[in-house]
């Protein structure tokens, strides 16, 4: 065999090689990209619809929640105002039958008042 057919057989094989060092890359990339897709795929189908499913529930939780708690308050705040109420028509009865019987003219002071 001559140098040149030599030469010519060790560039084969150094494009040879090349071009399977090439196919390999693109083996791997095309796994890789693989890989990247079923994840979006699945980023897609099942976990960002679960997470938009919790944070629903959090918030429909959250609302309800806040709901209850208004109407505890609006209950307190009604109680407060028939025990306000309910005071306000002890101090006149209070007043009134005090009124009547002198009660409140008859007292003196026991110190001079300044």
């Amino acid at each position: 065999m001559t140098q040149a057919q030599q030469d010519a057989v060790t560039a084969a094989q150094q494009k040879f090689f090349a071009c399977a060092a090439a196919n390999v890359a693109a083996q791997n990339a095309a796994a890789a990209a693989a890989s990247a897709l079923a994840d979006a795929q699945k980023n897609a189908t099942i976990v960002v619809p679960q997470q938009c499913k919790d944070l629903l529930n959090a918030a429909t939780d959250a609302f309800y929640k806040a709901q209850a708690n208004q109407q505890t308050v609006i209950q307190a705040a009604q109680q407060a105002q028939a025990a306000l109420s309910q005071a306000q028509v002890d101090l006149n009865k209070a007043i009134t039958e005090s009124l009547q019987t002198d009660a409140v003219e008859s007292v003196k002071p026991s110190a001079p008042i300044m």
